[in-house]
């Protein structure tokens, strides 16, 4: 993976820099912006292979980074973050697209609801 550049987009600095430095181990060339605009620049520029972006953003949102990407260029590989749960930022990236969200589950009990194992329908009740 070491011939492969990446812009990061991140407009939280000690988020930026720890993405930076992770990202500096598998990859040579690693761009950075802080915003939208400063990212869009650097994509013409430098047309990276990866671009990894927050979506809220000063200046131009991650879902409008990506837009503005996609108008010209179907093939860099694009990475959206965020650390809001709203479905719908991610639906404006591309209409229609199928969101998967995986969620790691631990059941207690679970050998006393057999239907669980067959694929059964889990009603979770939390009482205060």
């Amino acid at each position: 993976m070491k011939n492969i550049s990446i812009l990061v987009v991140e407009d939280e600095y000690t988020l930026l820099d720890r993405l930076e430095k992770y990202l500096a181990l598998f990859c040579d060339t690693i761009y950075r912006a802080s915003n939208g605009e400063e990212a869009f620049f650097l994509y013409k520029k430098h047309h990276p292979d990866i671009i990894l972006t927050d979506i809220d953003m000063p200046k131009l949102t991650g879902v409008e980074l990506v837009q503005k990407v996609r108008q010209t260029d179907n093939n860099t590989q694009l990475i959206i973050l965020s650390s809001h749960t709203n479905t719908q930022d991610f639906l404006r990236v591309v209409p229609g697209v199928k969101i998967r969200i995986e969620v790691p589950v631990q059941f207690i009990n679970h050998e006393k609801s057999p239907g669980l194992k067959r694929g059964g329908v889990l009603n979770i009740v939390r009482r205060k």
